[in-house]
């Protein structure tokens, strides 16, 4: 990345933390994100994906970061990964992520059925031969999870690209993240932020 792009994510970084990206508007989807997360994902999908690469997503639950970010970017294709083993006990998300689509007229966000690391494993099947310029990790949090998904992606990722990691809080998630940087010299830390407290 060269220093002109670089001043322009530092600065796109920058007005997320400090709340000035722009409103997200209330656009009736839920789900356990917060609004700056929202943000974030909006305007580092615009910055990464303006060549044609994609958004991908770990963990859709039902829907609020795969469908805001669509919703927002709508010249971006946006990939959600869930088999809606979590959080889902009367099988009701994916009909409700359908639901959202139709009513918000949503035509570039998609959901992989499958478990995230066979959905990973194929991930081909799913985007063809693009690259994906926003990863966003918001799915299991276990150590090895966490790790797996940084490992699966890579292949995967445009040569300008941006990895975002949700649940930072838990020592084992940053744990797995540092573990990926360490093997992995290409990637470098860019920004970390945390909330006061978790769960």
């Amino acid at each position: 990345m060269d220093k002109e792009k670089f001043t322009q994510l530092s600065h796109i970084i920058s007005r997320i933390e400090e709340g000035t990206t722009g409103q997200i508007r209330d656009n009736g989807l839920e789900g356990f994100s917060g609004r700056k997360i929202i943000s974030s994902l909006s305007a580092l999908t615009d910055f990464f994906c303006r060549n044609g690469s994609v958004y991908l997503e770990v963990g859709v639950y039902r829907g609020f970061t795969l469908l805001s970010n669509a919703h927002k970017n709508t010249h971006t294709q946006c990939y959600g990964i869930d088999n809606f083993s979590l959080f889902d006990e009367n099988g009701k998300n994916f009909a409700i992520i359908e639901e959202h689509k139709k009513r918000l007229g949503i035509s570039n966000a998609h959901v992989i059925d499958r478990d995230f690391e066979e959905a990973l494993d194929s991930l081909e099947t799913y985007i063809g031969k693009k690259k994906v310029g926003v990863f966003f990790i918001d799915g299991p949090h276990d150590y090895r999870s966490q790790l797996i998904s940084l490992l699966k992606i890579v292949p995967y990722l445009a040569e300008e690209c941006i990895i975002i990691v949700d649940d930072s809080n838990y020592a084992h998630v940053r744990q797995a993240n540092n573990d990926f940087l360490k093997t992995h010299p290409d990637f470098a830390l860019l920004a970390e932020a945390y909330t006061p407290a978790h769960i």
